[in-house]
């Protein structure tokens, strides 16, 4: 949109004093010109009035007789009065009896008599004469004297407005330059302070107006100004020292703070690293590095090497790792060293970012021994349990061998009684075979037979012989548990039957529970699943056995004998076993502890804390499934394990390569 206003103030100031001027003459003149017009006007129909009076007693001959003659000698005076157009005299029916110049052709009384136009004024009067015709007399003016007058007023009004509006323009000229320029002064100063430029000289304030004061308010904001930029000024000198000492104190501190961190770092096991992922090569890796594996650190910053390091089954699991969108996590895999050895690393991982690239930060952690150790603990918690359970097993086994025993003493000597009894009998079947019948043998042979008691024996000696069998079956049973229970590591996942793998720990952690609780078992039908069978045994006796051991805190005060049940089911992908008891239940505020290791609430010397501690390891970290808990304080607790049908290949390669490592 185009400006239409000056930029200059005194321009501006100028415009709006002739404006004002101009609006103001509009205003007077215009009203003055309108009252001149309307007065001439009037002037020229009082005289158009007064020649109709004049006239009108000469024309009533005229209407009366329609004398022609008449009216042409009444109408000549006026014929030289120049403000008199025309003069004309009408019947009562309308009809021009006489006229001359510009008039009507015809009037009729009633009807509408419009002026003629183009500058002239009509006016009318009626002429009533003595004998009774009416007549009407029709005065034509000319209007030109009206506008003679409206443009002699209109020029002596624009003579007028024009030097109105140069006097107002040469006051605003001079008032606008006298206004404008000491504003201009307050805007060059001001200027000036916005630059930064405060020494300049205060502005002459001048006359004590509006003005004038606004000078001295700004020469008294110029003076604080100063005053505060000195202040600060020396502020800012006084602060730039105290901390360009703090920045120098600081510096030393923190180079001091860097190089012990690098210390630090260097001198533990734990490899510090940056990894560059777009780049696929370490920004640094520490020297502990080239100790733990043997590679030399120039080759680290290499791109690629890092594949070179990594086992074939492990490189794609590490790549996603490296590619995760978190910003700290942790994983785990397995590197190759210089001699071929496989060390297991942990990687603590933060991302960020170096000089605007993306990059990983953090350390690489040699678990190789604690996988070992925990491989070994598990082995020692598993003979632990197995030299616990020992005695038991012993005692089950001991009872039915026992048993067996007795009724093999019993069948063998009624067997030798037998032996008698057969004796005797064929003594006498001989004697009667060979024709001599004896008595004495005959009684003989019943008298074997009472003293051996014949019926007593045909009645027992099965009933020990089934004794024997039960026995040795109760046996059977009992070793094959056990053997199943022991069931050797391997570097592979097989399919379990876990129905059959629980029914097997129950039997041989019998002796631990049969003096506190009964177990119920509802094991529903489930399909194989994918697992380490002597790690799910142990996972799951450690739970019995912790159950039967809460148990037995309770009936021990109580007596009677608690409940522990053992269920299965199918739940989607999964298979999920619950142990529930009805044991005191957990209390709150060590349930965020139950699955620590060495953490226990039992006295010294009947548990290490380790049998839950191992059993949340194998379910959640070999197995990569999920070990929960819900327990209710006076009702008991329930633990639910929770195992994949197909396994964890990635987790179990890991798991299997740190126990081998």
């Amino acid at each position: 949109m185009p400006r239409l206003l000056p930029k200059s103030f005194g321009a501006k100031l100028t415009l709006g004093f002739m404006g004002v001027a101009l609006v103001s003459l509009a205003v007077v003149v215009t009203p003055t010109i309108l009252l001149s017009k309307s007065h001439a006007t009037q002037q020229l129909r009082s005289k158009a009035m007064l020649y109709a009076r004049l006239i009108e007693p000469q024309l009533r001959t005229v209407v009366a007789f329609d004398d022609t003659l008449t009216a042409r000698e009444v109408f000549a005076p006026f014929v030289a009065d120049t403000d008199v157009s025309g003069l004309a005299v009408f019947t009562a029916s309308g009809t021009l009896i006489e006229g001359y110049g510009t008039h009507p052709s015809r009037i009729v009384k009633g009807e509408k008599v419009t002026s003629p136009g183009d500058g002239r004024m009509l006016v009318v009067s009626t002429v009533v004469s003595r004998e009774g015709p009416v007549g009407t007399l029709a005065v034509v003016l000319n209007t030109d004297s009206i506008a003679t007058v409206v443009r002699g007023n209109t020029k002596t009004a624009a003579a007028y407005a024009g030097a109105a509006l140069a006097l107002a323009a040469v006051i605003a000229l001079l008032f606008g330059r006298s206004v404008s320029a000491r504003l201009q002064r307050i805007a060059t100063a001001a200027n000036k302070v916005a630059d930064g430029d405060l020494e300049q000289p205060d502005i002459q304030a001048g006359d004590a107006d509006e003005i004038g004061r606004l000078v001295s308010a700004f020469n008294v904001m110029v003076e604080k100004l100063r005053r505060q930029f000195a202040e600060r000024k020396q502020l800012a000198e006084s602060e730039q020292a105290r901390l360009e000492a703090i920045v120098t104190t600081r510096t030393g501190q923190l180079e001091e703070s860097r190089e012990q961190y690098r210390l630090v770092a260097e001198s533990t096991n734990a490899i510090p690293f940056t990894y560059l992922p777009a780049r696929n090569s370490f920004a640094y890796v520490g020297p502990q590095a080239q100790k733990a594996l043997g590679h030399p650190i120039e080759r680290w910053s290499e791109a690629g090497f890092l594949d070179s390091l990594l086992l074939p089954e492990d490189a794609a699991a590490v790549r996603a790792h490296l590619a995760e969108g978190g910003r700290e996590y942790e994983f785990e895999c397995a590197l190759l060293g210089l001699s071929g050895t496989t060390r297991r690393v942990r990687w603590v991982v933060t991302r960020g970012e170096l000089r605007g690239e993306p990059c990983l930060r953090g350390l690489m952690l040699d678990i190789t021994q604690q996988r070992k150790l925990e491989s070994d603990l598990q082995q020692a918690q598993k003979l632990e349990s197995v030299g616990r359970l020992a005695s038991g097993v012993a005692h089950e086994i001991n009872t039915p061998v026992q048993f067996v025993t007795d009724n093999v003493h019993f069948l063998r000597d009624s067997t030798q009684d037998l032996l008698v009894l057969i004796e005797a009998l064929r003594t006498s079947n001989q004697a009667v075979l060979a024709g001599d019948p004896s008595l004495e043998a005959a009684e003989k042979a019943v008298s074997v037979e009472e003293d051996v008691e014949l019926a007593y024996l045909a009645d027992d000696m099965p009933k020990a012989f089934a004794g024997c069998i039960e026995g040795l079956k109760r046996v059977a049973t009992i070793v094959r548990s056990m053997k199943e229970f022991a069931h050797p590591d391997s570097t592979d996942m097989s399919d379990v039957d876990l129905n059959r793998a629980i029914q097997s720990t129950i039997v041989i952690a019998s002796n631990e529970y049969k003096y506190v609780a009964d177990v119920e078992t509802q094991l529903a039908e489930i399909p194989t699943v994918l697992c380490y069978a002597g790690d799910v045994n142990q996972a799951v006796l450690n739970i019995i056995v912790n159950a039967a051991h809460a148990i037995g805190d309770i009936v021990e005060k109580t007596g009677g004998k608690g409940k522990i049940v053992v269920s299965t089911r199918h739940e989607g992908d999964d298979v999920v076993i619950s142990i529930a008891d009805t044991g005191g239940g957990i209390p709150e505020h060590i349930r965020a502890r139950i699955f620590d290791p060495f953490f226990t609430t039992k006295v010294v010397g009947k548990g290490t804390g380790q049998g839950l501690s191992i059993a949340h390891s194998v379910i959640v970290d070999k197995h990569g499934g999920d070990l929960t808990m819900e327990t209710e304080m006076g009702k008991g607790t329930t633990f639910h394990l929770r195992l994949p049908i197909a396994g964890k290949p990635h987790v179990a390669e890991d798991q299997s390569a740190g126990l081998a490592a």
